[in-house]
């Protein structure tokens, strides 16, 4: 960019006319799109999200140049009223989901916004405690090996006081499976570790690993 400069009327006779030069400002796109006319379309306003407190909408641009305007914006802002809820009884937990259900009921804030109700729901307790037995030898008729478990802490009316769990000895691809024995006891700190074993009863080497744990001595 250039601007000439002329000396003024009363300047002495060693200024002499001269231009001035300087670059060019590069404009970034996002100042030319802040400039340019970028006119957009709104969409009304969403529902009130009870969980974010918040309200959206979607700006289409209508009008400008694509290259230098965003096609597309979102507002968010908070609901003119907030949300809030009396917290309902967790339901019996379902034997097929293991989830339980809570219904809460909106006792302030706009129904234009907030919803009526709500439903919440969370995985169950665990409500039933079992012992297991050791696994029994493969079936050379089923390829399965079977251990019994017996109701240790529960309600024997919801629990299964005892059951036979089964297992394939073999994986999809006929790989051997791991099954392993009882865990032993810790034993004496070495090393500032102590270590328990429990026997493997079929695996390769890949099981091994799983059949020692290590921990620091206390």
């Amino acid at each position: 960019m250039q601007r000439p400069l002329v000396p003024r009327a009363n300047s002495p006779p060693i200024c002499l006319s001269s231009v001035e030069s300087k670059p060019c400002r590069v404009t970034s796109l996002k100042e030319s799109s802040e400039t340019s006319e970028c006119r957009y379309k709104p969409s009304p306003w969403s529902d009130c999200d009870p969980r974010s407190n918040t309200i959206t909408q979607l700006l289409t641009l209508r009008s400008g140049d694509p290259n230098l305007c965003q096609k597309k914006k979102k507002l968010s802002r908070k609901c003119k009223e907030a949300c809030k809820f009396r917290r309902g009884e967790w339901s019996e937990c379902d034997p097929v989901t293991q989830l339980m259900t809570r219904i809460d009921s909106l006792i302030r804030g706009s129904r234009k916004y907030c919803d009526i109700s709500r439903q919440i729901t969370k995985k169950c307790k665990r409500l039933c405690k079992y012992t297991y037995g050791e696994w029994g030898e493969c079936d050379p008729v089923t390829h399965h090996r079977t251990r019994v478990r017996k109701l240790e802490e529960g309600d024997p009316s919801k629990c299964p006081v005892e059951d036979i769990v089964t297992r394939p000895c073999e994986k999809k691809d006929g790989g051997e499976r791991c099954f392993y024995g009882s865990w032993g006891e810790f034993g004496p700190c070495t090393n500032g570790v102590m270590t328990k074993n429990r026997p493997m009863l079929q695996g390769g080497v890949e099981c091994e690993r799983k059949a020692v744990i290590t921990k620091a001595c206390e």
